[in-house]
């Protein structure tokens, strides 16, 4: 496993040179370390999540022969991934993968769960590689594609790489998230619902990063978005936080 290093830069560090970068500075120091936590919780819990979700699409589509093989083979690394034997399943993973399944879908939960490891350990770079392998291989399959993205971004957010992290955080709302009105106008039916449910998540995410490329309005608006159209999400609490710091 690689050695922990910190995983966001500690604004205690900065300069800051005025009262606005100081009140906005404490409400990231309160919040930068419930990100990588969350992040972490996050794309484990996806990955689980989508282990029983492909298993439902195979019988759901009837999918044989080459597909059934690459999924009972795929399922020596979900066994160890059950025992908690994550050294196992990263090394099942591994010998999978290089198998070249011919199955895309299958590839792409391989891909997610070896992503998910690297991350873990805090090896950024290969956990990059193997999200945007997933996100690739998982086509227009939302809820595998979309793990992969959350992965990526945060990936990059990880990395200290802001203003890749943002693109990738812009790209996933904007594929993703459809709900724009209040809560009374969806409990009418007058609004649409999210495909996947890790849109205010990547909301939060993108305001954070928008505060780190110094783009203020951007972060904002980021908020707002969460609290008028995700307010019972657990991220509205936090961009209430946030945006009153700004």
């Amino acid at each position: 496993m690689a050695t922990p290093v910190n995983p966001l830069p500690n604004p205690a560090d900065y300069q800051r040179k005025d009262r606005f970068q100081q009140k906005v500075g404490d409400a990231v120091d309160r919040l930068q370390a419930e990100f990588p936590r969350r992040t972490n919780q996050l794309i484990a819990v996806a990955a689980v999540v989508l282990a029983v979700a492909l298993g439902a699409f195979y019988a759901v589509e009837g999918v044989r022969s080459k597909a059934d093989k690459d999924a009972a083979a795929l399922g020596e690394a979900l066994a160890a991934r059950e025992a908690g034997n994550f050294a196992d399943e990263k090394a099942e993973l591994e010998k999978f993968l290089a198998t070249n399944p011919s199955t895309a879908l299958v590839r792409a939960k391989a891909e997610l769960l070896l992503a998910n490891i690297h991350y873990l350990e805090r090896d950024f770079a290969a956990a990059e590689t193997a999200f945007r392998a997933s996100a690739k291989d998982a086509g227009s399959v939302d809820m595998i594609a979309a793990a992969a993205r959350h992965g990526l971004a945060s990936t990059l957010m990880q990395k200290g790489d802001w203003a890749a992290a943002a693109a990738e955080w812009e790209s996933f709302v904007s594929s993703y998230g459809k709900r724009s009105g209040t809560a009374r106008e969806q409990a009418a039916g007058k609004e649409s619902f999210d495909d996947v449910a890790l849109v205010p998540d990547a909301l939060l995410k993108l305001a954070f990063v928008r505060l780190e490329t110094g783009d203020k309005e951007k972060a904002k608006a980021a908020c707002e978005r969460i609290l008028t159209s995700y307010g019972d999400s657990r991220a509205a609490s936090q961009a209430r936080t946030l945006l009153n710091a700004i």
